[in-house]
């Protein structure tokens, strides 16, 4: 991600830095040999140059980690019932999914990331949320790996990416099947969450290729996914993670590694442009 600085600095260390709020990037001054004669470059000369170097970097060398949760911009997070279709849960701490055999007690999540601010593409992806409370039984407890939870990427063609938290329901929610624990062909499979050696607090992470090409895909800058709970041995389990009002736990969260890309003709002119004024200036 790029990121236009908010300050520079000059360190006493001999280091000029351009900070913003989540990045920062130093050029260290030092001594240069042009010629047959040392010339030892003075600090008011090597300011400007190597802020202008410092500037015109900054988007190559900040390629990072980038951490997106539901609070920000445009982000959302809410549950669904089945039992109360035309009610909305946009308010509530955590995020329910149900698979249940009555089909009257289905929940599924729903969850939008704002991604705004991405302007590189993105070279790592991975979502993960916290579990916060879960309903077992006996005989739950007993069947390794039979906890699973499939993710689904809304597809932007699809009408309603821009969802209402305080007003999304079982009955309104883009494609959402109304007849059935699942989706409509408006999402896309991304992958599967195992939940093994489920403990509250830990959080759950999908971190594969699908993820990053969808989001690399993405045209709106919101990206939606959606959550559902898959049957198992007992379907009558619940799950609860955390949504981004919950105090204690964190809201669910987009970690982004973003790949930045130069742009050979800008780097060129700067190229040429710096090594012209250094040349004038040891002329003189």
């Amino acid at each position: 991600m790029s990121y236009a600085p908010e300050k520079l600095r000059v360190l006493q260390s001999g280091m000029i830095c351009a900070y913003h709020t989540t990045i920062h990037q130093c050029v260290t001054q030092k001594s240069y040999k042009l010629g047959s004669k040392d010339h030892q470059l003075k600090q008011n000369m090597l300011k400007p140059l190597f802020i202008a170097l410092n500037l015109s970097v900054m988007s190559i060398a900040n390629a990072g980690l980038i951490e997106i949760d539901t609070s920000f911009g445009n982000g959302a997070d809410s549950y669904i019932h089945n039992g109360n279709k035309d009610s909305n849960y946009g308010s509530a701490n955590t995020l329910l999914l149900r698979n249940d055999g009555d089909n009257g007690w289905h929940r599924q999540s729903y969850i939008r990331f704002d991604l705004s601010d991405i302007t590189e593409t993105v070279a790592n992806a991975s979502f993960d949320l916290a579990l916060t409370y879960n309903i077992l039984t006996d005989n739950d407890a007993l069947v390794a790996n039979v906890f699973d939870v499939e993710v689904y990427g809304l597809l932007d063609s699809s009408v309603g990416n821009n969802w209402s938290e305080n007003a999304i329901t079982w009955n309104n929610a883009a494609g959402n099947n109304v007849n059935s624990n699942g989706f409509t062909s408006d999402f896309s499979l991304l992958g599967t969450l195992s939940l093994k050696d489920i403990n509250v607090g830990d959080r759950f992470t999908l971190d594969n290729d699908a993820l990053v090409n969808f989001i690399n895909n993405d045209s709106d800058n919101l990206v939606t996914l959606g959550l559902r709970r898959v049957n198992s041995a007992r379907t009558d389990s619940s799950f609860q993670f955390a949504s981004k009002e919950n105090a204690n736990n964190g809201a669910p969260m987009l970690s982004l590694t973003t790949t930045a890309v130069p742009e050979p003709g800008t780097l060129a002119i700067f190229g040429l442009g710096l090594i012209g004024l250094v040349t004038r200036r040891f002329i003189k």
